[in-house]
């Protein structure tokens, strides 16, 4: 046995040499109480935990509830840490609830009999973990949910692993031979274990599905993890545990101390502040931040509940923000390009696409997120053609109409062009949303089509190909947004709209408004944009110099270049920053400079050395 207080990188070489050298296709990482670096010396993963565990104590009310997934987590996280008496009856209600919801349907012939998918998953985790320690009236209840069910048939990606596994889990524990005959299901047997390697295979090389979406990558990531069980062969297992840390140090890259910087497709609230929701909250307890609204609802819970934790060489990708980097992906589509732009303390993110392409529908709208120490105020500015707007639907999100509407970033820049959009069937406009709670403000959008903004760590400047209309004292015409913050719409037959960025810093002076009037008279001096359909071309040109001088072009289902280079994309890899790198389909590196993390994908094995100095 090596001595706990060993150098890391003397001890990261010898796991490496020892387990792979003889035969190990795992090579286990440093325990992350001694790996962790933190963002802020109060910012510890401890103290994370007891956060997510107080807060989760303190919600009676919620954690009294029978129908949120997290829930069920949370009476198994009880039940770990000594509390087992409350923590199964919180297992138990769950399953009770599920069992007097089929038996009313089978009360009343209902024909399709089953209950929430979602508790689906989290009640088999904890029977996977727990189960040991269940009643009789509960393991009852269990057998009686999950061999009467008939609803083993997802429709969406997380209801289709989601059923997948439970059906897995089902035949294994129950007998395939007492589920019904006549349920829905998907596949199941030697074809759930072949669909679940290739759902695996794809979280690793292709990035998972619903990619950093802040309701649903639970369910598509966390349920790699439930698939560490004895109810799974062995190689499906170590296979999962593999593909969960990918999917982590796929998202570490584009992480803000709370903002999740990347498009995401199947994401709602479009008006976020920097206090992280969802998929994000899972992703602050192992990475840090500013703390979200933790509840007995959070997904903070499944993070802190379960035994993974980040490696060093992922948690420096996470929370080293000290210089300003590119992030490339290439999730949610083989035709898909990301970027992510992140410069201290803002990011610029959007997505490219392939002429033919398009995006679906509720791919969260692109712009800049930033560093707000007010998380009362929203923190992120967006431009999109809608593919929803009006008060019928409350908060939720606008998306994007990617047939009228494409994107083209370098950097800090970030180039719009809409065509078409005079024909869009339902929201005919480039639709922007500005937060509230800018420092000073530069409205010259009616007579210069340019406004100029400083939020607390960010200058940003918009302009587009024509004049238009903001007036920042109007409500929003959809979901009820925070105080101040207002919209703006471009209308006609196409349009072309540009964000250029800079740091507070780069642009001193004694006051908001003087560091904001020097921003703006630098932007003036180079920055230009135009759109044109050139030499009787159909086709839709845009092009944008910025202050810097750097040069976006972009054809509308055509080419993009940067300074007259063309972008690309056959090369794009499928993630990309100074971290680590992973070519579409390869193996992915990740590195910290102390040690690095070979994560080959062909034989599944994990290697981690140490770098020379």
């Amino acid at each position: 046995m090596m001595k706990a207080g060993c150098d890391r990188r003397v001890r990261a070489a010898f796991l490496a040499v020892m387990l792979v050298s003889s035969g190990s296709s795992f090579v286990v990482a440093e325990p992350a109480s001694e790996r962790h670096v933190s963002a802020t010396p109060d910012d510890t993963l401890a103290a994370r935990e007891e956060a997510v565990w107080q807060a989760m104590l303190a919600d009676e009310a919620h954690r009294a509830a029978v129908n949120n997934p997290m829930t069920v987590f949370a009476g198994q996280w009880m039940m770990k840490r000594g509390r087992e008496r409350e923590g199964l009856a919180i297992i138990s209600a769950g399953i009770a609830n599920i069992r007097a919801f089929i038996e009313h349907r089978e009360s009343i012939r209902h024909p399709n009999i089953g209950g929430n998918g979602f508790n689906y998953w989290a009640l088999l985790d904890a029977y996977a973990n727990e189960h040991g320690r269940f009643d009789q009236k509960t393991l009852d209840d269990y057998r009686y949910v999950f061999t009467h069910a008939k609803n083993y048939k997802g429709t969406t990606s997380n209801l289709g692993m989601i059923h997948t596994l439970a059906l897995l889990f089902a035949d294994n524990i129950w007998g395939a031979e007492n589920l019904p005959a006549d349920a829905k299901t998907g596949a199941r047997g030697p074809e759930a274990i072949h669909w679940l390697g290739d759902r695996i295979e794809h979280v690793a090389r292709r990035g998972a599905p619903e990619f950093a979406s802040r309701p649903y990558t639970v369910y598509n990531c966390g349920t790699l993890l439930t698939l560490d069980s004895e109810y799974v062969p062995e190689e499906l297992r170590r296979k999962a545990r593999i593909a969960y840390e990918v999917w982590v140090a796929h998202a570490a890259g584009t992480w803000l101390r709370g903002h999740w910087a990347t498009p995401s497709g199947r994401t709602y609230p479009d008006m976020l502040t920097q206090q992280p929701t969802g998929g994000a909250a899972l992703l602050w307890l192992y990475f840090g931040g500013v703390h979200p609204k933790l509840d007995a609802r959070s997904q903070a819970i499944f993070a802190a509940v379960k035994r993974f934790r980040p490696p060093a060489a992922i948690v420096a990708a996470a929370t080293d923000r000290s210089k300003p980097y590119v992030h490339r992906s290439r999730f949610d589509g083989a035709r898909q390009f990301q970027t992510t732009f992140m410069n201290r303390t803002y990011a610029v993110y959007s997505t490219a696409v392939l002429p033919g392409s398009f995006l679906w529908g509720q791919t969260y709208p692109f712009g800049v997120m930033w560093e707000e120490p007010d998380t009362t105020k929203t923190s992120q500015l967006w431009i999109t053609v809608p593919a929803s707007d009006g008060k019928p639907l409350g908060q939720a999100t606008h998306g994007i109409n990617s047939r009228r509407v494409q994107y083209a970033q370098h950097e800090g820049s970030l180039l719009l062009v809409a065509d078409g959009i005079a024909q869009a069937d339902r929201f005919p406009y480039v639709l922007g949303f500005i937060p509230g709670g800018a420092r000073a403000v530069v409205n010259e959008s009616e007579t210069a089509g340019r406004i100029f903004l400083h939020y607390e760590s960010v200058l940003i400047s918009i302009v587009a190909t024509k004049a238009f209309s903001w007036d920042p004292t109007q409500p929003l015409l959809c979901g009820t947004g925070r105080p101040g913050d207002s919209e703006f719409r471009i209308r006609g037959e196409h349009a072309a709209v540009a964000i250029e960025t800079a740091t507070v810093d780069e642009f001193p002076g004694p006051n908001a408004s003087d560091q904001l009037a020097a921003f703006r008279t630098a932007v003036l001096v180079r920055s230009k944009i135009k759109a044109a359909r050139r030499d009787g071309s159909a086709d839709l040109t845009a092009t944008f110099t910025d202050r810097t001088g750097a040069t976006i072009e972009k054809t509308f289902e055509g080419a993009t270049t940067i300074d007259g280079r063309a972008v690309d994309y056959t090369s794009w890899p499928l993630v990309d920053n100074p971290w680590m790198h992973q070519p579409w389909g390869g193996n992915l590196t990740v590195t910290d400079g102390a040690t690095q993390r070979v994560y080959d994908l062909d034989r599944w094995l994990i290697t981690e050395t140490a770098v020379a100095p």
